[in-house]
């Protein structure tokens, strides 16, 4: 029983306790964005990442209000890339912008709405998964994202408590 606490308290530390906690985050950061930038996107007769689609979408925020950009999930998947492209690019900038704030609790509440914008992106964007092939692959794609974005979260909830419990 002692050795299984103390494998325990081992995984702790590993994950929660060390270095500055934004430091241990770093380089977990900046693999959420990069895996959420590389995001296959089916865009018109062929295929892109998200990243560049996000940053090539900006000039054309002219469409919002109009029938080829819906917040509707019902949409169509052509019709929610625009939403898509705009969350997980305000996600992904959010994201990036937490490695400049100095104050950690600061930080863990941009950490967590910008996992929130960029889960959303990826919702839309694979929310037709068994009906549509181009969100089959933005989800098989995603994964990566996926795995770290919750890594992350893990981590800054970790971090969250001992700070709150300190």
């Amino acid at each position: 029983m002692g050795r299984r606490n103390t494998e325990f308290t081992n995984l702790h530390k590993a994950l929660f306790v060390g270095h500055h906690s934004m430091t241990n985050n770093k380089k977990l950061i900046i693999r959420t964005v990069i895996s959420n930038a590389f995001i296959v996107v089916g865009a018109g007769h062929g295929i892109g990442f998200l990243g560049l689609i996000g940053v090539a979408w900006l000039p054309q925020l002219y469409w919002i209000g109009t029938e080829d950009f819906s917040l509707s999930p019902a949409s169509s998947y052509e019709k929610t890339l625009g939403l898509v492209a705009l969350l997980c690019l305000a996600g992904q900038l959010l994201l990036l912008l937490t490695l400049l704030i100095k104050r950690p609790q600061i930080a863990q509440v941009f950490i967590i709405i910008s996992l929130m914008l960029m889960w959303t992106g990826i919702y839309y964007l694979s929310n037709h998964l068994f009906i549509d092939t181009a969100s089959l692959i933005g989800f098989v794609t995603g994964l990566p994202f996926l795995i770290f974005s919750s890594l992350l979260l893990y981590r800054t909830v970790g971090q969250k408590l001992l700070v709150t419990s300190a």
